[in-house]
């Protein structure tokens, strides 16, 4: 009797400690502060409760995956509705679970006794093909096992094909280069670039061209030199074995590079030949004007680049803020008003209005053109006038994509089609990119830039490096003289 009534006393005891404050005072019931053995907090108890709920929650599921699974097989026992599981890969996840799961055996037979008696009918009923797709998802989800599932999300998770790691970086050799278009699969080491075949083509105004022999010194393979002048004046500098000629001054350097490839190239070169066409201008060593964020490629570089799988080297090349890729959709908009820069060619033009009558944007007189493309969503624009291809890259085209661009050009000297078509020299012998190229350059990229580079992929750093504008890769020119920041002078580019 006194041990019971000792325990009685205890729990009469300990009852206010567990209640909270406001109801023991509400109560009467004045706090303990000598905590007795046995005590339990409301912390405690309330933990006790989290437990209880969790315990239920894990007892009822199982109950609620196996009521769906009965109301799954209650569905197959129709015979309609066995039509869609004939041929569902789910009869091996089935046959998998080794007696694991007595619903899902029962499915799986069900659905092998009715292939032997249905295989040879046809599926007539849309119902029945709904009701397949709903069983292989609760199949999937409710009858498999963990490690079951988990093999098929790795299968479902693999992709055909290469994929980027990054698109500016070093470490990735598919991908590392593509952001700013110098580096592809297939490049040639330098040794070979030094004996690649090359042709070379010049557009010529008015500068000398004495610069030609320095940049192919050490190549032994230069199989052509074309100068194509078309200002009127005297080519000065010609180096030996090169072939000059004089053309109309129509189109400027765009017009005599499709010129050079519908009536020169075709008896130099053929698509099988293995070599590579360099095209430049006249100016090839005056500052850069299209913005302090270009870079020079060297004359080398040109070469290895215009040989990988791109087949495609642009003379100018960005420092990593913005790419040499465009949205296709954006640059298609692209169109300008006039040009005269610094009036340099201003006694060289003709009466001829600059807009086209005939093409209001880029996109335009893309389609014109009737290119061999393959719809681009994400394409490479070479500003600059000097880039280099690979002769099957050029061959790829139809001739008759380059006589229509030739003769668009023939329209007069200072016109839109002209910076139409110096957006177009990449997207024409560029090897189109692949899908997970697109998709690596869409995810390396914040936005893309407007006019007059509308469309080209940006990271969103541009805007805030090197806000002053950089006149030139070597300084800016002095009267006739290149004078560079330096203090040197003439300072050769490539």
């Amino acid at each position: 009797m006194s041990s019971l009534s000792q325990r009685s006393n205890a729990s009469s005891t300990t009852l206010p400690f567990i209640l909270d404050e406001t109801t023991r005072i509400g109560n009467g019931c004045k706090p303990n502060p000598n905590k007795m053995p046995g005590h339990k907090s409301s912390f405690t108890v309330t933990v006790k409760v989290f437990r209880i709920g969790a315990m239920l929650v894990l007892l009822v599921f199982p109950l609620i995956r196996n009521f769906q699974s009965l109301l799954l097989l209650h569905q197959l026992q129709d015979d309609d509705n066995k039509e869609g599981l004939m041929n569902l890969p789910m009869l091996e996840s089935s046959s998998r679970l080794g007696g694991k799961n007595d619903i899902a055996n029962k499915v799986a037979t069900i659905i092998h006794q009715s292939s032997s008696e249905e295989t040879t009918q046809e599926y007539q009923k849309q119902d029945g093909l709904h009701i397949a797709k709903t069983a292989a998802v609760h199949i999937h989800h409710n009858i498999t096992d963990k490690n079951v599932s988990t093999e098929d999300t790795i299968e479902e998770q693999k992709t055909d094909g290469p994929s980027c790691k990054c698109v500016f970086c070093d470490e990735d050799e598919v991908c590392g280069g593509l952001w700013v278009g110098n580096r592809y699969p297939g490049m040639i080491s330098d040794e070979e670039a030094m004996n690649r075949k090359l042709h070379i083509v010049v557009s010529h105004c008015k500068t000398s061209v004495s610069w030609i022999p320095r940049y192919i010194e050490k190549f032994t393979n230069v199989a052509s030199i074309h100068v194509i002048s078309k200002c009127g004046h005297t080519v000065e500098g010609v180096p030996e074995n090169t072939t000059t000629l004089v053309i109309r001054n129509v189109g400027r350097n765009d017009h005599a590079f499709a010129y050079y490839i519908t009536s020169i190239l075709p008896k130099l070169a053929s698509p099988n030949d293995n070599s590579t066409v360099i095209f430049l201008k006249d100016t090839v060593e005056d500052p850069i004007h299209q913005g302090n964020h270009f870079i020079r490629s060297d004359f080398k570089s040109l070469v290895r680049v215009s040989s990988s799988e791109n087949g495609f080297a642009c003379g100018l090349h960005s420092d990593g803020p913005i790419s040499a890729y465009h949205d296709a959709s954006s640059l298609f908009q692209f169109t300008m008003g006039s040009y005269n820069r610094t009036g340099m060619y201003k006694k060289y033009a003709d009466d001829i209005p600059f807009e086209s009558p005939s093409y209001n944007n880029l996109g335009e007189f893309y389609n014109s053109l009737n290119a061999t493309s393959s719809s681009p969503q994400i394409v490479q624009a070479c500003y600059g006038g000097i880039f280099a291809a690979s002769t099957a890259n050029v061959f790829k085209q139809d001739m008759k994509v380059w006589k229509a661009l030739e003769k668009s050009l023939e329209r007069g000297d200072n016109i839109q089609e002209g910076h139409y078509t110096e957006r177009l020299w990449g997207i024409l012998l560029a090897t189109p990119l692949k899908s997970f190229q697109v998709e690596a350059l869409r995810e390396h990229s914040s936005g893309v830039r407007g006019y007059p580079h509308n469309g080209q992929l940006s990271n969103g750093l541009w805007r805030r490096k090197n806000k002053k504008r950089r006149v030139g890769r070597y300084g800016r020119r002095k009267g006739n003289t290149r004078v560079s920041t330096s203090g040197n002078t003439r300072k050769p580019i490539f």
